[in-house]
């Protein structure tokens, strides 16, 4: 583990992750943020709440590779990456997000504007955790944690401004949560 837990990650260019790494925080904001998770691995980012419950972290870059990324923490990480391809299409870069490992979230909200979370990826959510849509994703699939601590006391939660589209996986999964919202789930 080269970088300390409670370190904030503020990617600006290119970031490997070759040995699973947790951090504190992962922040970037001008959208040239690529962060590639090598296979097997995991990036852990631990974004905890302020007293007032005000802390948020927001990654506006892309993640690739075939790697995991894991939410913990009861603060918000927002991958705010609905950007304009129109920049990058002739030389046939994409902004949009395609790492194909899990998305975990175990605590806390991982909230996208779209594109945020790769259309392959496994999206699994424990009892408590959110995640928020504020842009349309497509996921490969969905489910509550294996562990079983969503239950009808503390939830795992989907909160839907807009379009959640599972199936990119061709797999049966179970969700066992609530879906609120004006958005939709499609399959």
């Amino acid at each position: 583990n080269s970088l300390g837990d409670d370190t904030d990650g503020r990617v600006e260019d290119g970031l490997v992750i070759e040995t699973s790494e947790t951090i504190g925080a992962l922040r970037g904001e001008d959208g040239t943020g690529v962060i590639t998770i090598d296979p097997e691995q995991e990036l852990t980012v631990q974004v905890e709440a302020d007293d007032d419950g005000a802390n948020n972290a927001t990654f506006n870059g892309r993640i690739t590779g075939p790697g995991s990324l894991v939410k913990t923490g009861a603060g918000v990480l927002t991958l705010d990456n609905d950007n304009d391809d129109s920049a990058n299409s002739s030389s046939g870069v994409t902004s949009e997000t395609d790492y194909t490992g899990e998305t975990r979230i175990t605590a806390g909200t991982l909230s996208t504007s779209g594109q945020g979370i790769g259309d392959t990826s496994h999206v699994i959510l424990s009892g408590g955790a959110m995640l928020r849509l504020t842009g349309d994703e497509e996921i490969g699939r969905l489910s509550s944690a294996a562990d079983g601590s969503s239950t009808s006391d503390n939830p795992a939660r989907i909160d839907t401004a807009a379009r959640l589209i599972t199936g990119g996986i061709d797999a049966y999964t179970t969700f066992a949560g609530v879906i609120e919202g004006p958005g939709g789930v499609t399959q």
